[in-house]
């Protein structure tokens, strides 16, 4: 089971990643696993139930490394999405 703050963290996320795929960052969720190294149903199950499938702290990292997705905001919601 997921807390209630791990599901906002994962909605956060996903927020993020649906914003990259409309700036044109990325193509889709898909090409975001190939690039993690995931297989895209195991997103699927994260996005579509965080209450039970918990997401990585590394999906995190690497979307603010790579794309300039605040940290900080997909953990808090504080802030602006992008830095």
């Amino acid at each position: 089971m997921v807390s209630p703050e791990g599901q906002k963290i994962t909605k956060r996320f996903f927020d993020a990643v649906e914003a990259l795929i409309a700036h044109k960052a990325i193509r889709g969720q898909k090409t975001l696993s190939t690039e993690l190294g995931v297989e895209n149903s195991s997103m699927y199950k994260i996005k579509n139930h965080p209450e039970t499938y918990a997401l990585k702290p590394e999906y995190i990292r690497y979307i603010s490394l790579k794309y300039g997705v605040s940290a900080d905001w997909v953990i808090t919601g504080k802030g602006k999405m992008f830095y």
